[in-house]
Formats: structure tokens, C-alpha cells, sequence
């Protein structure tokens, strides 16, 4: 049976449904260390009768994705693409655009309960991107006039090109051709693979860079996998999608990394044993995940992949500790680091600026090779 559509994710709400999202809204900014009052804060506002589109682009769990062609109004000319005026409307904003833009909006297919989670997490995530500022977090231009939680809410942020996600497809077949070539020789053939290599650890240097910047402020993303994880028409990359990111804040504190914290939040794959078991969690928690996705970057493989259901995969990951193959041709510090980063006792893994360092020294060490 089809989901039901809906006007608006709180039309119909109880008074209490509608006060648990006005309430998670305003408990971001109380006894906030990076928060001010109030959603818009740092974004232009615009009326979504000013925005034109040039087609969808994609979708997620509760969102749809739009290219933002251009405002009708002047008064917000400052984020206007560079896409010419005189352009067919159907035309699409050219990807190599200095300044290309995506609309982020509710999809209208939800039912009524998933409508009020992906209001929620889209509420949050323009209130993180209004303050956060990092060349590796995509950015955030403008939000609606609407209010947050209303079916015409939507939010205009820095578009990608392709997801990490779409770039590991991309690196596997590169690789194939690679190892297929009959015209290389043998180390012509290692000389490339070496460096599409490189390239991959360059990407997961970039992701330590938003990461580190994150924990620096006291917030983590709990969802880092590769298809929250971009990268631009000039191949930088971008973390996005912060409906699950969350501040830690002294009050919540029980231990040096350990808050009180909403458990089994973020995605299966890539989820931290004290998230998935409901303990205080704090940075260590995309440590973790973001190890797993270091494996996957670097060996191009999905990890857990045999684990179809949730608990197959906690049965196998969080009581029998099982962690994906390491590669033996890795180096000795790369694959200390995966062990320790998704290690099952969170006080054992190192924080992000030393994994940064590490895979910084790696990617020299390769290079001399490439």
C-alpha cells in the first residue's frame, strides 16, 4: 500500500507531537555553546515563489533534491548561479558552474509519521548548517520563508556531483581496467594502481578535516557513511546530510566522551556498538564509523555486506566483534589505525586529529611510490 500523501508533516498533529518538535528545535540553542536563537540566523530568507528550479536530481530517505537555477527578486542576487537568464527553463545549471546550488525540501510521499521525522531532521540540519562554516560541510545559502516543520519549508545548500558512494563505483572500475590493461607493463600497472590508491586516501584525509572540525565544536554527525559524504565539481570534499548531528553539551556529559545520547541512531552498517547497545557515545561514535568507511574507501568493497538484516549484523558486530578483512599489502600503520579506530571499546580509539596525522604520513610515504 502506497504511503499517504500529506499537506504538511504537522497539519493534524496532536498538540503534544507538534510541542516534541517545537521542543527538540529550541532544546538545540538552550545551553548552547555554538548556537544563537532562532533557525535564520546566518541565511538569507527567500519565499519558494522566487526560486526556479531546473529538475530533480535526486532523493533521499525523507528528502527530495533540486537544482536551483536562480531568484526571480534581486534582493537575494548574492547567491543567484552563474547559469545566463536567457537560458531555456528546462535547461540544467552547467556542472562546472563556480557556484552551483541544490533545494532540499520534504518529500510529499510520506506518511504522517515519517513526514514528522524528516521535518525534524530537516529543521536540524539547516539549524547546524546555518553555523557551521568548513571548506569539507557543504554549505548552507538560504532557507524558506516557511517555518520549519510547514510542507513548503525547504533549504538551499552548495550542491555535489556525485556521492563517495558513486566515486568507490567509479574507483572499482578504474581499478578493473587498470588490472585488464595489456598495453602496461607489470609496474606501470602497480605505478597506477598506486595512485588511484593515493587518491582514495586523499578523500579520507578531507573527510578527517570536516570530522576534526565537528568534534573541535563539540558536535558529531552520527551518520557518516558514503552517501552523506560528497564531492564538488572540483573534487573537494563535502560532508552533508546533519538531520542525525548532535552537540555534546556539558550537562549531558558522564565521562570524558560519553553523553547521554538517543541510541541506534545513524545508519546499520556503520554504527558504533555503544549507539547500537544505548550507552553515553560521544566523538569515538563516528570514529568508529568513519573506520568502517575507511576500509571501504581503500578496499572498494561494501563491509558487512553478508549481514542482510539488523541482527545478523549486531549479532556478528557487537557480540561476536567481527570487523571487515584487512588487506595484507596495507601498510602496517594502516591497518593499526582501522584496528584501533573501530576497536569495541570506544576509550581505545584515537581521535580524529591523530588519525588525521596518520593517514597524512601514509599518503607521503605511497607517494613516494606513485
Amino acid at each position: 500500500m502506497p504511503p499517504t500523501t500529506i499537506n504538511s508533516p504537522l497539519v493534524g498533529a496532536r498538540d503534544d507531537e507538534k510541542e516534541v518538535f517545537t521542543r527538540r528545535l529550541s532544546n538545540l540553542s538552550r545551553n548552547s555553546t555554538v548556537f544563537c536563537e532562532g533557525i535564520h540566523d546566518e541565511a538569507t530568507i527567500v519565499d519558494m515563489q522566487d526560486v526556479e528550479f531546473c529538475g530533480a536530481l535526486g532523493s533521499g530517505g525523507f528528502s527530495n533534491i533540486r537544482e536551483f537555477r536562480r531568484l526571480r527578486k534581486t534582493r537575494s542576487s548574492s547567491i543567484e548561479t552563474e547559469c545566463s537568464a536567457a537560458s531555456s527553463q528546462l535547461s540544467v545549471c552547467s556542472g562546472n558552474s563556480a557556484k552551483s546550488y541544490a533545494v532540499k525540501q520534504l518529500r510529499e510521499d510520506l506518511n504522517k509519521s515519517s513526514a514528522e521525522c524528516g521535518a525534524i531532521d530537516l529543521a536540524i540540519e539547516a539549524k547546524f548548517l546555518s553555523i557551521l562554516s568548513h571548506r569539507n560541510i557543504v554549505s548552507l545559502h538560504c532557507v524558506s520563508e516557511s517555518s520549519p516543520g510547514d510542507k513548503d519549508f525547504f533549504i538551499v545548500i552548495e550542491r555535489i556531483d556525485r556521492t563517495v558512494g558513486e566515486e568507490i563505483r567509479a574507483w572499482r572500475g578504474t581499478e578493473q581496467r587498470i588490472k585488464e590493461s595489456k598495453e602496461s607493463t607489470k609496474k606501470d600497472t602497480q605505478r597506477n594502481l598506486q595512485a588511484v590508491f593515493c587518491e582514495r586516501v586523499v578523500v579520507a584525509i578531507e573527510i578527517t578535516h570536516a570530522l576534526q572540525y565537528l568534534h573541535e565544536h563539540h558536535i558529531i554527525h552520527r551518520d557518516i557513511k558514503p552517501e552523506n559524504i560528497g564531492l564538488d565539481f572540483s573534487d573537494e570534499v563535502k560532508i552533508f546530510d546533519f538531520g542525525c548531528a548532535k552537540e555534546l553539551k556539558e550537562e549531558q556529559k558522564i565521562d570524558h566522551n560519553q553523553y547521554l545520547s538517543t541510541a541506534m541512531t545513524g545508519t546499520r552498517r556503520y554504527m558504533a556498538p555503544e549507539v547500537y547497545l544505548g550507552k553515553p557515545y560521544g566523538p569515538p561514535a563516528d570514529i568508529f564509523s568513519f573506520c568502517i568507511l575507511l576500509w571501504q574507501i581503500l578496499s572498494l568493497k561494501t563491509p558487512f555486506d553478508d549481514y542482510r538484516t539488523f541482527d545478523k549484523h549486531a549479532t556478528a558486530v557487537y557480540t561476536k566483534h567481527q570487523r571487515p578483512p584487512l588487506t595484507r599489502r596495507w601498510p602496517k600503520e594502516l591497518k593499526k589505525l582501522l584496528e584501533k579506530g573501530w576497536h569495541k571499546d570506544a576509550c581505545q580509539r584515537r581521535d580524529i586529529s591523530s588519525i588525521c596525522s596518520i593517514l597524512q604520513k601514509i599518503l607521503a610515504q605511497e607517494n613516494v611510490h606513485c
